[in-house]
């Protein structure tokens, strides 16, 4: 059957991923009722779909909106060209390199970064490894963003592909309460030199139909350990057991991942089907259920065309009369609720006003009804208050004294004994003459200088506010006054021809109640004829599978062999390829070590079908099981990550976040020029400890582009991370 395994995959990318498979095996039906496969077929489909992976592609831009450490970016990665093909990017540690190896993971695969390429749960099914990818996706919500009221994060990933362009962007949306809506990731891609959209073909998932773009022009989500990944994966790349990193990489680089998730979906397709059984006497009933709904079907249909029919008609007497209506007055409908609008307005504002008025008339009224001849004695005693003694504390004391001082001076002068029985004589006649509480008489007692000379100011400028406001408040009041006036004026004349209207309002009230009658009926219609169509296409689609599993033979049902069959073949298929590109592995890993590793005892690595690892000394000795530093990890590693990216082709991209940090000077050194050397672009997201100084020097010249990544916050809060061209203003040592 020709690109029989290529439709079951495609049908497995757009339907796999749906809770309900019944659409998943009704595809599996129709895909192994139409044609068969050979064993030998399988195989070289098996190839085709690994020699489809190999490709070309670099990155060549990313923006990011309210994403994680950002809250605006865009980056240029320059093409590989020009001879330098790193890029290099350094930050200190949270000031965003994750947060841009994360958006170039995301933006790519989405949910598929989660599900198939390493990024969940290891052993986690589908429905977790989407949940932990919506927790994600929630937590790189830039928080600066939310706070300010915005609802929506974005990822635009631009690749140079052989053919021009592709372009990738991905948007988010969220909630009040920071959770992602459900299925609302929004999903563009633009591809060539036009960047024209692609459109998704009918009937297809839209998310699984990108998916399996992206996986044929750039690469599967399974491979994302192997181009996008941080020095901590790598590291625990190196401490997995071995076979189970040549297994990663062989099934990724092959696709064999794909195709061991199809055998396992035919197996379940298998169990489904056996259950089946195939009976004539059903297969009528169900004709003669799907005849007779498509009766009731048309009858529905012709009573839904004459409902509306009729419908058509008292509308369009309705409209006629509505229209007569109108042109009873001179003014439009809008006129009139432009009128009434502004009646409305200036009421508010005259209420609004009034309160106003109110408010301040009690504060600036008293001013104005004291009266001139008041206020000039008020501000009269207040002065007069001020400048008098009698303010100055226990006057009546101070004037007996300045008497009795008096008395001393007066010629002739008497002798002692007489002028002290005089001045004792003078204050008892003062004592007894002295009204009580003479203190208490002045009026305004309890006022300083000082605060008399407010008052008079208050007084005063009390009745300048007066003078001024309450006026300009009468008139405001008026003019909206007017305008009221003006508007029931219009809207009076509008009820003059209301006796008119009314005749018409009564028509219209009678073609409105036969309407809704008709309206009723249109309900009433479409919702049985919605029963009608929905019971139709399940009896249609039971027909239609029970019909496609009596093609063929009489062997029962001949899906379910072909399908048993399909699936072995699958899985001695891959028992058969997958050994092949061990010896070639084996020899990309041993090249890519020797250039990595700074000493020299490991000549050779073989990996035998069985995924393990063997590793040999110059001497042809097995050195295998000899204790590994956490450096040497890395390095194989690397070396295996680098070899497996070649079965897909050498010119895959490599991102990579802190790819120095548990390398000695040497591994450095050598693992720098590897980058320089290989051919393919590399982008690195360094601390200023890892790549300066002389490690700086050593690639100088092979960078295209540099950028360093700072962390600005306002106040002590929550800030945001901002790029900046350069690697550092002081590189470090």
């Amino acid at each position: 059957m020709s690109n029989s395994l290529e439709q079951l995959l495609e049908a497995k990318s757009m339907l796999g991923s749906h809770k309900n498979r019944r659409r998943l095996f009704l595809r599996f039906d129709s895909i192994f009722a139409s044609a068969t496969i050979e064993p030998g077929e399988l195989r070289n489909q098996i190839a085709a779909v690994h020699d489809g992976l190999r490709r070309r592609c670099q990155f060549k831009r990313i923006r990011m909106s309210n994403w994680k450490a950002f809250d605006t970016a865009d980056l240029e990665f320059p093409t590989t060209a020009s001879g330098r093909p790193i890029v290099l990017i350094g930050g200190n540690n949270g000031n965003g390199k994750t947060s841009i190896l994360d958006a170039l993971i995301a933006g790519l695969y989405g949910a598929a970064s989660f599900i198939d390429g390493g990024r969940g749960s290891a052993q986690a099914s589908e429905v977790v490894r989407r949940a932990e990818y919506r927790s994600f996706i929630e937590r790189a919500f830039h928080k600066p963003a939310y706070d300010r009221g915005e609802r929506m994060s974005s990822v635009v990933v631009e690749l140079s592909i052989p053919n021009g362009q592709l372009e990738i962007e991905r948007r988010w949306y969220f909630d009040d309460d920071g959770q992602l809506f459900e299925d609302d990731e929004e999903v563009v891609i633009r591809l060539g030199k036009d960047r024209d959209i692609v459109a998704v073909p009918q009937d297809e998932d839209p998310i699984s139909f990108y998916e399996s773009l992206i996986a044929s022009i750039v690469a599967p989500a399974s491979m994302i350990p192997f181009f996008l990944f941080d020095g901590e994966r790598v590291v625990e790349l190196g401490r997995k057991d071995v076979r189970e990193q040549v297994r990663i990489g062989i099934e990724s680089a092959l696709g064999i991942s794909s195709l061991k998730r199809l055998a396992a979906d035919l197996s379940d397709y298998v169990k489904d089907r056996s259950r089946d059984l195939v009976d004539e006497d059903v297969d009528a009933e169900l004709r003669r259920d799907v005849t007779g709904l498509e009766d009731r079907q048309a009858e529905c249909i012709r009573d839904r065309d004459a409902v509306e029919a009729e419908a058509a008609v008292l509308k369009q007497r309705r409209d006629a009369i509505v229209h007569d209506m109108g042109a009873l007055t001179n003014h439009s409908f809008k006129d009139r609720h432009e009128t009434l609008e502004a009646k409305h307005i200036a009421n508010q504002q005259l209420a609004a006003l009034r309160n106003e008025m109110a408010a301040t008339a009690s504060r600036l009224l008293p001013y104005l009804l004291l009266g001139r001849p008041l206020m000039k004695r008020t501000v009269s005693a207040l002065e007069k208050a001020a400048s008098s003694r009698v303010l100055d504390g226990n006057p009546s004391e101070l004037a007996l004294e300045n008497l009795l001082k008096a008395l001393d001076e007066i010629e002739p002068k008497v002798d002692l004994a007489t002028g002290s029985m005089i001045k004792e004589r003078v204050r008892s006649a003062w004592t007894v003459s002295r009204p009580a509480n003479v203190a208490d008489q002045s009026r305004h007692k309890y006022l300083e200088r000082y605060d008399v000379e407010r008052v008079i100011h208050g007084l005063g400028q009390g009745v300048q506010d007066a003078k001024v406001q309450l006026p300009e408040f009468i008139r405001r009041a008026r003019e909206l006054g007017q305008i009221v006036k003006e508007s029931d004026e219009s809207l009076q004349f509008e009820e003059g021809i209301e006796a008119a209207r009314s005749r018409y309002s009564a028509v219209l009230r009678e073609i409105n109640g036969e309407l809704e009658a008709v309206e009723r009926k249109q309900r009433e219609n479409a919702q049985q004829l919605w029963h009608i169509e929905n019971e139709l296409a399940a009896k249609r689609t039971n027909l239609e599978r029970r019909l496609i599993q009596r093609r063929g033979t009489a062997a029962g049902l001949p899906v379910v062999d072909a399908a048993t069959t399909l699936r072995i073949e699958i899985l001695n298929a891959i028992d058969h390829i997958v050994p092949e590109y061990y010896a070639a592995l084996a020899d990309k890993v041993s090249s890519n070590y020797r250039q990595l590793a700074h000493k020299t005892v490991v000549q050779r690595i073989e990996i035998n079908e069985d995924g393990s690892v063997r590793i040999f000394d110059a001497a042809g000795t097995d050195i295998s099981q000899a204790e590994a530093s956490a450096g040497e990890n890395q390095i194989f590693a690397t070396s295996l990550i680098s070899a497996v990216g070649g079965l897909v082709g050498s010119q895959l991209p490599l991102v990579i976040d802190t790819p120095l940090g548990r390398l000695d000077t040497g591994h450095r050194e050598r693992v720098l020029d590897f980058f320089k050397n290989g051919g393919s672009q590399v982008i690195i997201l360094s601390q200023p400890e890892e790549v300066g100084g002389r490690y700086y020097d050593q690639i100088a010249e092979s960078i295209s582009a540099e950028y360093t990544l700072s962390y600005r916050s306002d106040d002590g809060l929550l800030g945001s991370t901002v790029l900046e061209d350069g690697y550092f203003r002081q590189r470090a040592a």
